[in-house]
């Protein structure tokens, strides 16, 4: 009975402390709702990036990979930064957007098996 008295208090102060009305404008927006939530549970390739249909080549770790969006105008963006920097050698290149991921898997699996000229990784600019 004295178990059912404390808890009770404790709802009750729980309710009085914690009981404000949250302003709608703290919550995060639909949009970074969707974005945070798509972060959280779409696949991660790598630290680095998140799977798609979209295939670059990394420079850096040199290897093609497939991935989504929003990486792959990160890569544009950073060559692109690169480039005017004058950086002889870029990170990455944004090489192709295909319909499906099926279809960037496979052609990505295919590039691993060939030998292929990695030019688009120097910077002809100067």
């Amino acid at each position: 009975m004295r178990i059912l008295v404390i808890i009770s208090c404790f709802l009750s102060f729980q309710n009085i402390v914690f009981g404000q009305k949250i302003d709608e404008s703290d919550l995060l927006n639909k949009d970074e709702k969707n974005s945070t939530l798509r972060r959280r549970l779409e696949p991660r390739i790598s630290d680095k990036y998140y799977r798609g249909r979209y295939l670059i080549y990394d420079c850096v770790n040199r290897h093609y990979v497939c991935i989504n969006l929003p990486s792959f105008y990160n890569c544009q963006e950073e060559r692109l930064k690169e480039i005017e920097a004058k950086s002889v050698l870029l990170s990455c290149a944004p090489l192709k957007q295909f319909k499906t991921q099926k279809e960037c898997f496979d052609v990505n699996y295919s590039l691993i098996h060939r030998i292929t000229n990695k030019s688009f990784c120097v910077n002809q600019v100067f």
